[in-house]
């Protein structure tokens, strides 16, 4: 996962507490602290702490199930033609936003947050097709 990914999980995670000054309110790190990690550009990761406990206040573990499905296990995958099927549905969506938000030259910020968005679920569907088709070993 890199820093991009990183910024975008704490983006949604900040999010969903309700913005930066309830999320600092929620945690032991302040609004301009949160806010690095929603840049990729700090390269500053979240502690285990305090993404705890933002998705406690947040109720959904949002940012640390993106980590835990970027390593997928057995558990993870059933059924190697429901996993081909959805890899298949992310890849041809990403294709298609690629398509129109190409159109105009250049990725706005959100057209690139977006992208990786798509991405990323692409990668976690991939990651479980692999380990389906391998029997459960990733």
């Amino acid at each position: 996962m890199n820093s991009r990914q990183h910024a975008l999980l704490a983006r949604w995670l900040v999010g969903a507490c309700g913005g930066l000054d309830e999320a600092a309110a929620a945690c032991r790190l302040n609004r301009s602290r949160l806010a690095e990690f929603q840049d990729r550009r700090a390269r500053a990761f979240m502690p285990a702490d305090v993404l705890n406990d933002l998705e406690l206040y947040a109720g959904e573990a949002l940012y640390s199930r993106a980590l835990a499905q970027d390593r997928p296990t057995s558990a993870l995958a059933d059924d190697v033609c429901e996993e081909a099927c959805d890899t298949a549905e992310d890849a041809a969506a990403l294709q298609r936003a690629a398509r129109i938000f190409s159109r105009s030259g250049a990725l706005t910020p959100r057209e690139r947050d977006a992208l990786m968005a798509d991405a990323l679920a692409l990668k976690d569907h991939l990651a479980r097709l692999i380990v389906a088709v391998g029997g459960g070993e990733p």
